[in-house]
């Protein structure tokens, strides 16, 4: 993985491309039993397409470019003639590893694989590489109306469609892969959008995408060692049964989806960038909406739900080798969502500068309320707004939690009386039918999308 990102010579990046994607197959295959065959299996022959598609983009490159230099390649990029094809055969590359529709069901089969294998895959390597791929070559796929549309409908739909599937499953590592697709299929969004608002949106969320899910992946681990389980529902009542998990948990979901961490901020900005393109917004919008009830849902059932087994609750006795990792990363995952203003400035726009000054450029706004807005001049999050939310939402939830509202006249129930409250567990869609049906449409969406592309960049000059 390091080795593909401090490549600059597109050979030499197909070569640690390939790599990644062998170590992928061992390492899904690590069980060794027939679902971890056939899952490992899918896996190599999905990515390969990808595979053969980037060594296809060698040869182009050096007909249409005279070099298999990636830097020169993106400065000397246009949109005539064969200057598109390596690019098209770099996008159709980059959509495979990163498991964007309609390659996603290597990435679902992944999931036989044990858990740490799991959140490595899914937070840090494999399937980052192909977003950074995309993000790396922004500025040639921005300027192609064609690359352009095909990556923002992919990305757009990857996005909100896993967000609505997320919602119809009871496996968390489940949840949590189709949640790890959707979010790159925003990273992927990002990239086509071809401003540095979008830019800025891409990098901060793959940053903290990876934080928080890795953070995720290993508490299900632990779960599931503990109570032999992956259902949602086999967590109820965690927060009783094993505190310190829970919290960490939650942590990870809060910062996933809520103000003012990193992956809201994230797609706020996408909002922001986007809005040149209504319907696509709308994508975006809808997709983070759908995102929040899958979390909800899953929140609901640490917190509200009873225990499933009444027997007395055992203190937990985590070794260290479990506790300091997962603290490590919910302090990050805090610690550096409450940074996002000095993060931005200092190690993500000069990361930008170096992929696309001009991008960055066009994209300063103009009209900034200083002191609110966290990531001026290059966007427009009311930071300040959101704390003093935040604030007002904490107290009231004491006041609440110390005040009793009284009911005057309570009927008599005849009976045993139960009091009532809230529970946000339990809503949830069949699986089978829906995310099958909706899988096909989508991915028959997408696949007339990259043909379209590939056919596109032959046909059209």
């Amino acid at each position: 993985m390091n080795g593909a990102v401090l490549s600059n010579d597109l050979t030499i990046f197909a070569l640690f491309w390939e790599f990644t994607t062998l170590c992928c197959f061992y390492l899904i295959f690590h069980e060794e039993t027939a679902e971890a065959t056939k899952s490992a299996l899918r896996a190599l022959k999905l990515t390969l397409i990808g595979g053969v598609a980037l060594s296809a983009a060698i040869p182009y490159s050096l007909f249409a470019f005279g070099t298999t230099s990636m830097q020169e390649i993106i400065n000397n990029h246009s949109t005539v003639g064969m200057a598109l094809i390596p690019i098209a055969f770099i996008v159709l590359a980059a959509l495979t590893k990163s498991a964007q529709m309609p390659f996603q069901s290597w990435l679902l089969g992944a999931m036989v694989a044990p858990t740490p294998v799991s959140a490595l895959l899914h937070s840090s390597t494999m399937v980052n590489l192909g977003v950074y791929t995309l993000l790396r070559f922004s500025p040639a796929i921005a300027d192609a109306s064609l690359l352009k549309t095909a990556v923002m409908i992919v990305g757009g739909l990857s996005f909100t469609i896993t967000a609505f599937l997320a919602i119809t499953q009871s496996n968390a590592k489940r949840v949590l892969a189709y949640s790890t697709i959707g979010n790159l299929g925003l990273i992927a969004f990002c990239s086509a959008i071809g401003n540095g608002i979008g830019l800025v949106a891409g990098i901060l969320l793959l940053v903290f995408h990876a934080i928080s899910k890795a953070m995720l992946f290993l508490s299900v681990g632990l779960v599931q060692h503990e109570f032999h389980s992956r259902e949602i529902e086999a967590m109820t009542g965690l927060n009783r049964k094993k505190p310190f998990l829970a919290t960490i948990m939650l942590i990870g979901m809060f910062t996933m989806m809520l103000p003012p961490f990193g992956a809201f901020a994230s797609k706020w900005l996408v909002i922001e960038g986007a809005h040149s393109y209504p319907l696509f917004m709308l994508l975006v919008i809808a997709g983070s909406a759908l995102t929040v009830i899958y979390y909800t849902r899953w929140m609901g059932t640490l917190l509200q739900g009873e225990p499933k087994e009444k027997a007395a609750v055992a203190q937990e006795t985590w070794s260290r080798y479990y506790r300091w990792p997962l603290t490590i990363l919910a302090g990050a995952a805090l610690l550096f969502g409450l940074l996002i203003a000095p993060i931005t400035q200092r190690m993500v726009i000069p990361a930008i500068e170096g992929i696309s000054p001009a991008a960055l450029a066009e994209s300063t706004l103009e009209a900034t309320v200083p002191g609110l807005n966290a990531l001026a001049p290059f966007g427009g999050l009311p930071i300040g707004v959101i704390y003093a939310v935040l604030l007002l939402l904490i107290a009231l939830y004491v006041y609440l939690k110390n005040h009793t509202v009284f009911v005057p006249n309570q009927a008599y129930m005849c009976g045993e009386d139960f009091e009532e409250h809230m529970v946000l567990t339990g809503f949830q869609l069949k699986a089978e039918k829906v995310e099958w049906k909706t899988t096909v449409v989508v991915n028959a969406i997408a696949i007339f999308t990259l043909m379209v592309l590939l056919i596109g960049v032959f046909v059209v000059r």
